[in-house]
């Protein structure tokens, strides 16, 4: 994947169909987004989130076919939810808010953000709220059974408890 003495350092593989995505950090750049694949291009940086070496931390990994849905947190942002489909074109926002549980139902991408159920396709446009969870949500945990989605959570009035959604 890399010539000898790159002086990448790697951390968080994530295997999506045909890529290898990974974080990097090289003596120009903070953590990073990069992919490989098997063309003559090799690894390279996907598409620069943070400027410099600014600190930044990549994490709650999800692939989908060849695509990375991913979170990141800056020094001087929130955390946002981004989409990639390995291009630097094809690496968007898609919320900013911390993304958990990602599953996909029916040909479409389900996550718990904001304390509400979010339908995506990948685009910041075509992402909607499509129910709100209520109280104060720690730890969802969503699974597809079926045709629905089942969702647990913990919150501070009831102690959760579970919710089915067919897509509908």
């Amino acid at each position: 994947v890399f010539p000898s003495g790159d002086g990448v350092q790697m951390e968080d593989l994530i295997g999506a169909d045909d890529r290898l995505y990974f974080v990097g950090v090289d003596s120009d750049h903070g953590p990073e987004l990069w992919v490989a694949d098997e063309s003559e291009i090799g690894a390279h940086i996907v598409k620069e989130l943070t400027r410099g070496s600014q600190e930044a931390y990549l994490f709650k990994f999800s692939a989908a076919g060849s695509e990375l849905y991913f979170n990141q947190f800056t020094t001087d942002s929130w955390t946002q939810f981004w989409h990639t489909d390995g291009t630097s074109e094809g690496t968007q926002m898609i919320i900013q808010a911390k993304a958990e549980s990602l599953t996909e139902l029916n040909c479409a991408l389900f996550f718990v953000a904001r304390n509400q159920l979010w339908q995506t396709d990948g685009t910041a446009a075509e992402t909607i709220a499509v129910s709100s969870l209520g109280t104060p949500v720690f730890g969802p945990h969503i699974a597809k059974f079926g045709g629905s989605l089942f969702l647990s959570n913990f919150n501070i009035i009831d102690s959760g408890g579970i919710w089915s959604f067919d897509g509908t």
